[in-house]
């Protein structure tokens, strides 16, 4: 009988290193999928920044071709005012 209680013990020793075994495994598969993720979403958000620095710029550009616009308009109707009269 002593045998069988040594025979338990061992089991229960061998299948708690083994448990261990798997959780350190499982904890660094989830911090590399983790580190993963992280990397990839920096990425993403790398590239938001840009796409909204361009955003600003293209706005400002746009602003500024529509008070040009209106300028030439302006200067359009007085220089067609201008030959009407002439």
């Amino acid at each position: 009988m002593k045998k069988q209680n040594t025979l338990d013990l061992v089991t229960k020793v061998f299948l708690e290193i083994k448990l261990d075994e798997i959780k350190e495994e499982i904890d660094e598969n989830a911090k590399n999928y983790r580190d993963d993720v992280l990397t990839k979403l920096d990425e993403v958000m790398g590239e938001l920044e840009t796409i909204r620095e361009e955003n600003i710029l293209g706005n400002h550009h746009v602003q500024e071709l529509r008070k040009q616009d209106a300028n030439h308009e302006r200067r359009l109707r007085r220089l067609e005012h201008v030959q009407k009269t002439a």
